[in-house]
Formats: C-alpha cells, structure tokens, sequence
C-alpha cells in the first residue's frame, strides 16, 4: 500500500514591498486599535493597496520543506502567491518557488526558495495573481507567462499533476481557475465584491470534466482530487464568495470526486460538503494571520477504497522562527 505526503500552503502574497499592511484592514484588527502599535512594528501603512507578506514566514515556509525534502512529494500552492498580477510582484513569488536552492534553504541570491531538486511544486493562480493592478482589477494573464503555464496566445483553465505511490497507485491533483475575467463578472456592488470573488465559468467546468475523463482514461488505477483557489463550504463571507459553486459541486458529484483542496479565506477548514470534503489551507506567508499563519500535510494512503488523508496542521513561533506542529 503506497503513501503520498502534500504540503498544503496557500495565500503568500509576495510583493515588491514586504510588510505591507491595508489601514482599513488593519484598523479592523484588535490588536491594531492604538497608534503606538502603529509606530512598534517595522511595517508599511498603505492607505488603499492591498496588504503583502511576512519575510520571516517565507523563510519559515522555506526552512520546513528542506528540512523534509525527503518526506514530502509535493508542495500544493493553492493561488495567491503575490499580491497583485503585476510582473514585479509575480517575480517576487517567482523567485520563492523556482530558484534552485544552493545552501540550505536560500537560493544563490541570498533569498529563501522552496525549489529543490527532488521536490515538485504545483501552483495555481488566486484572485490577486488575476488583478491588473493594485486597485483589484481582474483579468490578467502575467501569471501564467510567469509560471510558464501558456504563451501569448492560449490559456487553459485547467493544470494537473499525476504522483506515483507505488504498486501502481496513482493520485491526480487537477486545478482549475476561477478567477474573474472581468469586474462586471462580480456581483453588485462591483466595486467590492472585485477584489475577492470567483465565478464558475461554463466554459472551465468543461474543460475540467475533459480534464477529469482524460486523466482516468490514460491511467487505470488512480485516484482524483481537484484544487479550487476559491473554497465552496457555507460561511465564506459575501465578498469571497465562489458564484454559481453549487455547478461545481455537481460536476463534482457527476464525477465522482470526493477532496477538494482550496485556501482564499485564510483559515484552515476541513468541511464536509454534500458528498465531498473540502480542506482549504491557511494563509502561510501572508502578513495579514499575525501569529496564526499555519501550514498542514496531507498524508494519502492508498487501498482499495477511498483515501482519506491524515492531516498534520503547523503553525508559525514567533520565538523559534519556524513553523511547529499544533497541537490540540
């Protein structure tokens, strides 16, 4: 019986400027109610660009995969690994996922990187890959010129992996963007509900089922789960929300698939909904958690009936500078 360990992460938020912090958001926060603790802290305040990320949580992140390189076989990026679809910012993220490590956990520049040699990373793209610029714009494509998942003139919605467990047993991981094409695409008020929403295009759902078919009928014995940047389990607050998920839902019925992993809403969940479980990663670099930012593994082991991964959930210290297992 074969194993498959994933590193779940999600919602880095690189950007040019690390420490990026949104007044509003941060205003809103408890811990955030005095001007001194304004002045404590080695932060940017932007008074309307969207908030980055933490560099001691990416060399955190970067310090936990090499020091289990040899007990991970894939880093899943579930979307928003920069802040906005700018190139600058993108590059940042760049860099964090595909510089070849040359000493431990940095890359020849200096710069944490979670690249090695024997451990693939999957990334998908999230709303903020999608924005234009900093004012949440939906519609770019930078991403994936960046990640090298198209040229110039196509685009597939959908991305997939196959890992092997050993004794023939496979597991496919198949992503597929629900990104907004276009602000009018979000609900009303437009203004808003830009920034964070997801829609399930028609389109996308038919070139996952095709994704779906393809992948079963070139592999005999394998089993699916699918990626969504956007989570479908209730309680998603109004502006995150996935439009017309429950289509998603039932394709995912329709199909037989019974995990899909997500992030977006920066928590961890493991939900059940209808027939399938839902497990949405945490925010893991994003300045936004504080000290709760956290990562988990998926731990699958194949028999003959359904997976049901072990999860290990990690949170960041903030005295020991890494991420330590949580414990109940």
């Amino acid at each position: 019986m074969g194993i498959i360990r994933i590193l779940h992460v999600s919602d880095f938020h690189f950007c040019v400027e690390p420490r990026r912090e949104n007044l509003y958001l941060r205003l809103r926060r408890p811990k955030s109610r005095t001007i001194s603790h304004f002045l404590s802290e080695n932060t940017r305040i932007s008074f309307w660009r969207p908030e980055s990320y933490d560099p001691d949580l990416a060399d955190a992140l970067a310090m936990f995969c090499a020091e289990n390189v040899d007990e991970i076989d894939l880093v899943l990026v579930t979307g928003d690994l920069a802040t906005t679809g700018l190139a600058n910012d993108l590059g940042v993220a760049k860099s964090f996922v595909e510089a070849p490590v040359t000493s431990g956990y940095l890359a020849a520049n200096g710069t944490a990187s979670i690249h090695h040699e024997d451990l693939p990373v999957f990334v998908m793209p999230g709303n903020h890959d999608r924005y234009r610029c900093d004012s949440a714009e939906p519609g770019s494509n930078t991403f994936d010129l960046s990640f090298a998942k198209t040229d110039e003139n196509s685009y597939r919605s959908t991305d997939s992996i196959v890992l092997e467990a050993g004794d023939g047993d496979l597991l496919g991981i198949i992503s597929c963007d629900h990104c907004l094409d276009v602000a009018g695409d979000a609900d009303i008020p437009v203004a808003l509900c830009k920034y964070g929403q997801g829609r399930v295009y028609e389109s996308r759902l038919l070139q996952l089922e095709r994704e779906t078919e393809n992948m079963r009928r070139k592999h005999k014995r394998i089993n699916i789960l699918w990626v969504s940047h956007f989570p479908l389990f209730d309680g998603v607050p109004f502006g995150l929300k996935l439009k017309y998920k429950e289509n998603l839902l039932a394709l995912a019925e329709k199909m037989g698939i019974e995990i899909i992993l997500s992030g977006h809403v920066h928590r961890f969940e493991d939900q059940p909904v209808g027939k399938l479980r839902n497990i949405s990663a945490d925010a893991s670099i994003s300045i936004d958690r504080a000290s709760e930012n956290e990562i988990h593994t998926l731990e699958f082991n194949f028999g003959a009936t359904l997976i049901e991964p072990k999860i290990e959930r990690y949170r960041f210290s903030a005295r020991d500078g890494a991420f330590r297992p949580l414990t109940n």
